[in-house]
């Protein structure tokens, strides 16, 4: 089915002979406060395993190209991209970041804090959830933009990203 939002996008992916999939992992709204909940101070942990697990069943699959995998997404989408291609190597060839929030620190302080906390009460969780703290796990290929269609993720976010695969010694778009 084609969800709204993202109809131009996978309509253009499945022209071009891309099989498209979308997954709501765990902390996604609208399921029930104990589907959001386990990503309190924990962000990016479960979701990322919940998109393995859906690249996993995809692999299963007879017509999915298992070695060709890749993600994307705008804002927590990128951020997941980020952790996908940083921490799941092995599950995505490819990936295209688009406006990701890439440190807790930087974003819209009345959403982050409600699932983080204060950064200066909950320092080690804040870490652990920025994407940069896995930059060095990069293997496929990224695209990473950044613009101004989301107003709670700043571009820093994307620059500090960047500093921080250019430190690793990654190459990226």
């Amino acid at each position: 089915s084609w969800a709204l939002q993202i109809i131009f996008t996978h309509q253009r992916y499945a022209s071009e002979g891309y099989i498209c999939f979308t997954m709501d992992n765990r902390g996604t709204w609208g399921r029930g406060h104990d589907f959001e909940k386990v990503i309190h101070k924990n962000m990016g942990d479960y979701e990322l395993r919940d998109q393995v697990t859906g690249v996993k069943y995809l692999k299963s699959l007879p017509y999915v190209d298992s070695e060709n995998i890749g993600i994307t997404g705008g804002s927590y989408g990128g951020y997941m991209t980020l952790h996908a291609l940083f921490r799941a190597p092995e599950h995505f060839k490819a990936g295209i970041s688009q406006f990701p929030a890439t440190d807790w620190r930087h974003y819209d302080t009345a959403n982050t804090e409600r699932y983080m906390g204060k950064p200066q009460d909950n320092e080690e969780a804040y870490k652990k959830a920025s994407t940069s703290t896995y930059s060095k796990g990069l293997k496929g290929h990224l695209y990473l933009m950044h613009g101004m269609m989301d107003n709670n993720v700043h571009v820093q976010q994307a620059f500090d990203q960047i500093e921080a695969l250019l430190k690793a010694g990654k190459d990226f778009k």
